[in-house]
């Protein structure tokens, strides 16, 4: 059977869902702006794509998965100026009220879970 994370609030193999980082936040507040609904879906759309493309044997799956674990991964320098994306996933987690290292630490439990301690090799062309 399958533990319980509750610091992620997630079970070991689960899908790591955006909800479960907007859960609170949403119920105590309406989303107020369109700009917080657009970063909503940018933070959710990462999400989904890492989990999406992990261990894609496409080309374009592994270009999705190294995007959005960049995105997500690693530490903006910047803060808001990142200039791959636009912003940095930090000021997006900012902005919303969510821990950004909270996001990072269900996604490599996530990924860990399925085998795989560092992400997928690039599959020769």
């Amino acid at each position: 059977m399958p533990e319980r994370n509750r610091a992620h609030g997630t079970t070991n193999g689960d899908i790591v869902l955006p909800s479960q980082f907007f859960r609170n936040w949403r119920g105590e507040q309406a989303l107020k702006s369109a700009e917080c609904q657009l970063l909503v879906a940018v933070i959710a759309d990462a999400v989904d794509c890492f989990q999406k493309h992990w261990g894609s044997e496409h080309t374009a799956g592994q270009r999705l998965f190294r995007e959005a674990e960049h995105w997500i991964m690693e530490p903006a320098q910047r803060g808001f100026d990142d200039s791959s994306t636009g912003f940095s996933f930090e000021y997006a987690c900012e902005m919303l009220g969510i821990d950004p290292d909270r996001v990072r630490a269900a996604l490599r439990g996530w990924a860990n879970a399925r085998g795989k301690a560092t992400r997928p090799a690039a599959r020769a062309s």
